[in-house]
């Protein structure tokens, strides 16, 4: 939960975190991708930050101000890879969680 690099954890370095961004609705053709190397607990908000980037979203205009409008708010996203990392089975062998944003036809 805690390490500061998953690689040197023997078999839980195939545990590592995978967040793979693509082009399109499809998954032929990758943008990129970040391998996460801390471990869950120390590595989460990390994941967050990535997601948030990641993620589609939008500027507009309130008035004087400009905002970022998120098509998926940040709650939903936490949830969603809290929800991946803890319900995983450890004791399959060659199954990484992974996170993969397809962006739209636009």
């Amino acid at each position: 939960m805690f390490a500061r690099d998953l690689k040197k954890m023997g078999s839980l370095k195939r545990k590592a975190v995978r967040v793979i961004q693509y082009h399109g609705k499809g998954r032929e053709e990758g943008k990129r991708e970040h391998l996460a190397t801390k471990g869950y607990a120390a590595g989460f908000e990390e994941l967050m930050r990535i997601g948030d980037a990641w993620l589609p979203s939008r500027e507009v205009l309130d008035g004087p101000r400009q905002r970022t409008l998120r098509d998926f708010p940040a709650p939903a996203v936490r949830e969603l890879i809290a929800n991946a990392l803890i319900h995983q089975n450890m004791f399959i062998r060659g199954s990484v969680p992974m996170v993969e944003i397809l962006q739209g036809a636009g």
